[in-house]
């Protein structure tokens, strides 16, 4: 977050929503009034699926009509400066590197919406239309009176509903970007797709004939493909730049061949004294061992750092035996046990001089 960001209270913070909110409702009503002026060319183009007449039941269906359509197009129209509005709002809180990374999200999210509506306007709605409309010319003599406020509403949540089918890849590249995914994985499933991408077209498409299902699954199986095919490139790509990236343990082994005969070795002197019972024991050691330098060189983006490791032998220490230490119990079982023959002895030299009484 930047410092102007910090400092806003939260007073503040709720003015400037107001005035990004002022601003994109002003280009949506500028937007809507575009759409006002332009109704007829709207209108037009909402038929053209269609290819019949449409009608109002109504006093106001008109009005509600070309209302609806014209706050559609306005909201369309004014979708990329909402857009900035709310990016210029929560700027403060996105790191730099999240900024180039959410706009890439969204130059391809709008041109995989676009895609998505221009292939049901142009392929799928034509043939759903014509279906439903013979549908019930062949049932009897029925004929279709439709509505212009029905219409319109089948046709936005029809293109609505390809413009966020179409978002299939975005959204499992994103998934790949938070947790990696393996392309054997993701084809191990497509069976799965397969049967979801048809339940799916069942539910948005009002067709119960094979053909217009195809027609809304096929591009969904497609794009399946095509987001593994990208996530394969990607973690290929990924792995090449880990290759071509040099390691530090692989720095370190290149670099300590034209190091090492550049530096002296080093001589070290240890010292270890060990107590034992009041038994000073010193022993000196002095060995020659060589130098291992760890650094990473022809690392420009890593701080290069010069250590010295020094690797001593442990010498060997000439030890000095305990004293056996016996207990007061042990001392007093061992003097009873020998007693009687320093007694023994004693009595026979005393019966030497002593002479035995009558």
């Amino acid at each position: 977050m930047s410092a102007v960001a910090q400092n806003l209270t939260f007073a503040e913070h709720i003015r400037e929503l107001r005035k990004r909110l002022m601003w994109s409702l002003l280009f949506v009503a500028i937007g809507a009034a575009v759409g006002y002026l332009l109704n007829d060319h709207i209108v037009w183009l909402l038929q053209q699926p269609l290819g019949e007449r449409l009608y109002y039941t109504t006093p106001t269906g008109a009005f509600s009509f070309i209302i609806k359509v014209c706050c559609v197009f306005g909201f369309i129209v004014s979708l990329p400066v909402v857009t900035y509005q709310a990016f210029s709002f929560f700027e403060p809180l996105i790191p730099t590197k999240t900024r180039r990374l959410l706009l890439w999200y969204v130059v391809v999210s709008v041109l995989l919406a676009v895609t998505g509506i221009s292939f049901a306007y142009f392929i799928s709605l034509p043939a759903a239309l014509h279906f439903l409309v013979n549908f019930g010319n062949s049932a009897g003599d029925i004929q279709a009176m439709i509505t212009a406020e029905e219409y319109f509403n089948f046709v936005l949540a029809y293109i609505a509903g390809f413009a966020a089918l179409f978002q299939l890849p975005l959204i499992i590249i994103f998934i790949n970007k938070i947790k990696p995914l393996k392309p054997s994985q993701l084809l191990g499933g497509t069976r799965y797709v397969i049967l979801a991408s048809f339940i799916v077209s069942a539910i948005i498409t009002p067709t119960p004939d094979p053909m217009n299902q195809a027609l809304m699954a096929g591009p969904i199986i497609a794009l399946y493909f095509i987001s593994v095919l990208v996530i394969a490139i990607r973690n290929v790509a990924a792995r090449k730049g880990r290759k071509d990236k040099p390691s530090i343990t692989e720095a370190v082994m290149s670099g300590v061949d034209e190091l090492l005969h550049e530096v002296p070795s080093v001589t070290v002197r240890s010292t270890v004294a060990q107590t034992a019972d009041s038994a000073t024991t010193k022993v000196q050691s002095s060995s020659q061992v060589p130098v291992e330098i760890n650094i990473a060189l022809r690392q420009p983006r890593r701080l290069v750092n010069d250590m010295i490791a020094v690797r001593t032998p442990r010498p060997s220490i000439a030890t000095v035996p305990r004293p056996v230490v016996q207990t007061q119990r042990q001392n007093t079982v061992r003097y009873i046990n020998r007693a009687p023959r320093p007694v023994t002895r004693f009595s026979g030299m005393i019966s030497d001089f002593v002479p035995a009484t009558e």
